[in-house]
Parts: structure tokens; C-alpha cells; sequence
């Protein structure tokens, strides 16, 4: 039985990362008013990450992100067609409606292939991680090292499913002024807390954006975030740092990250337009998977 991964662009996988485990990546859009038009790019094919956010900080309204259509999820179903399975992870259903486009796109491919008089067609089954960024990633590989272990559909969804609400994502914003105008500044007023220096911090709870803590300090950040894996963390999870054009920033986290365990494996991703028009640049996130004890806890408390 063989399958195929595909996930939107919003888990923030490079394309150099997604063709390495094997994933087929459907990217998101864009838009930007210039010059009173609406332009279109779309996501790490003609517009890069820093590319990106260079037009975000002068962008004098603020841009919006767009899912992918129907018709590009079905590019990408017929593009692997030869797979008996295909199993496509979106980015949160309550942030954006990526699952809706999945969904739909399998069935004009099924519509299509019985117009057309039948032929292979492969069991599509669309999933929402309830998360985005590391998140995503998180799940994303986890299922396409499933994949390539030979296990079926119904196997990897029904692990998927268990694990997605043992996914930690945390991410701290360098300024509110973005977030401000998403409409989420937190718990404080975003002016003060601009004049102290105080840092949000954010992360997924039943896939929503919700406000986690503050931090009063950004040099506070990086110990903040290694002390949330070590309380936290399932053993061995893998810890996955994304960042929004603060690769330097996010480079010394791995390094206070493999300096407190010795076997931690990481993955440092740039943070793609879906969440950058929300975080704006100078964001720096972690993601891991939760020990099964902690996840209950979190969610009690939640």
C-alpha cells in the first residue's frame, strides 16, 4: 500500500525539506496592494520569505494571506496519482479554509475520473492538524515517515489524530504592531507593553491563536523557550524552530537547545506569509510534541 503525503504551504516546510521526506507541498498566496491594485503572489514560488516581509514593513495596508484553491490541490492529487493513498494535511480549519479546498478538490477528481469513465483513483483523505508552522511540520513529517514505514491511510491518520493534541507550538513576537492589526494584542494594552519591552507570547490551543504567557524580556526569550521544552516536551521529541527573518535568533536557540540535551534533533524553518502577515518579522517560535501526562494537563487547564 503505498502513500503519499501532500500538505499545504502554511506548515512552513521549505521546498528543499518537503521534497526530502517526500511530501508534496500546495503553497499559498499573497496579496499586497500596490499602487491601488491587488497583487497576487504566490508563496515560495515568486515571492520569497524575505522577499516577504521586506514588503510587509512598508506595505502601507496590511496584506492578506489566501489559501490554495481547489484546482491546485487537485494539480497535486493528479501529479501523484500512481499512489493508492493520498493523505493531505491542512493548516488549521478556524484560522483559514484550506481543509474546505482539500476536501473539495477530491471531489471534482472524483466527479472528473467518473465523467471521464473511471481509472485509478486514489483514496483521498484530507486532515486538519489543528495548527500551523512547526506545528504542522511536526505532523507533516511524522506522517510521511509513516509513509515511507508502509503504513496504511486509516494507520496514519489514526496517529495523527492522537498525536495532534500533544503538539506544543509557541512563538513570541519581536513587535505588536502586526498583531495589532489582526485584532490580538493579549491580556495588556500593545503601547505599553511596547515601552517596556514585554513579549507575547502565543501558541495553538483546539486551533486557535491564544495568548500563553509574557515574557519581560526579549533577551529572556531563548531560556524562556528551552525552559518550556524541558517542562514540557515528550522525550526525544524533536524540536522544530521557526523564525520571521531572524535566522541568527533562531540559530543561537538551537544552540541553547542541543547545549541542554545532548540528543535533541532540530529543524530551523523561515515563517511563511500565512502566519508572517499575523507575527510580522522578528518572530521566533518552537514546536514539539508533549509527554502524554503534560497534554492532559494542558488541556484541563485550558
Amino acid at each position: 500500500m503505498s502513500v503519499k503525503i501532500i500538505a499545504d504551504s502554511g506548515c512552513d516546510l521549505t521546498v528543499e525539506c518537503a521534497e526530502s521526506a517526500g511530501i508534496e507541498l500546495v503553497p499559498f498566496h499573497v496579496q499586497f496592494y500596490e499602487e491601488g491594485n491587488v497583487v497576487e503572489y504566490t508563496y515560495d514560488e515568486d515571492i520569497s520569505a524575505e522577499q516577504f516581509y521586506l514588503k510587509l514593513e512598508s506595505a502601507a495596508e496590511q496584506p492578506r494571506a489566501s489559501q490554495p484553491s481547489p484546482r491546485e490541490f487537485l494539480c497535486a492529487y493528479k501529479k501523484n496519482s500512481s499512489y493508492d493513498e493520498i493523505i493531505c494535511l491542512t493548516v488549521t480549519s478556524r484560522m483559514a479554509n484550506t481543509l474546505d479546498s482539500a476536501k473539495t478538490a477530491a471531489a471534482l477528481y472524483a466527479d472528473e475520473r467518473a465523467r471521464t469513465g473511471g481509472g485509478h483513483m486514489p483514496v483521498i483523505r484530507a486532515f486538519d492538524t489543528q495548527n500551523c508552522s512547526g506545528g504542522a511540520t511536526l505532523l507533516a513529517l511524522h506522517a510521511a515517515q509513516m509513509a515511507k514505514d508502509g503504513k496504511n491511510s486509516a494507520e496514519i491518520i489514526a496517529s495523527l489524530t492522537k498525536l495532534r493534541s500533544r503538539v506544543m507550538t509557541l512563538f513570541v513576537l519581536d513587535t505588536y504592531h502586526y498583531a495589532l492589526k489582526a485584532g490580538r494584542t493579549g491580556g495588556i494594552k500593545p503601547r505599553l507593553g511596547e515601552i517596556l519591552g514585554i513579549k507575547p507570547v502565543f501558541t495553538f490551543a483546539d486551533g486557535f491563536a491564544r495568548d500563553e504567557d509574557f515574557i519581560k524580556s526579549g533577551s529572556r526569550v531563548n531560556q524562556w523557550m528551552v525552559d518550556a521544552y524541558r517542562k514540557k516536551a515528550w522525550e526525544g521529541s524533536t524540536a522544530v524552530i521557526f523564525h520571521a527573518l531572524a535566522a541568527e535568533r533562531a540559530q543561537e536557540l538551537e544552540r541553547e537547545l542541543k547545549a541542554s540535551f545532548a540528543d535533541i534533533e532540530t529543524l530551523i524553518l523561515p515563517v511563511g506569509a500565512f502566519v508572517g502577515v499575523f507575527t510580522g518579522p522578528g518572530c521566533l517560535g518552537l514546536s514539539f510534541f508533549m509527554g502524554e501526562e503534560l497534554c492532559k494537563e494542558s488541556v484541563a487547564s485550558g
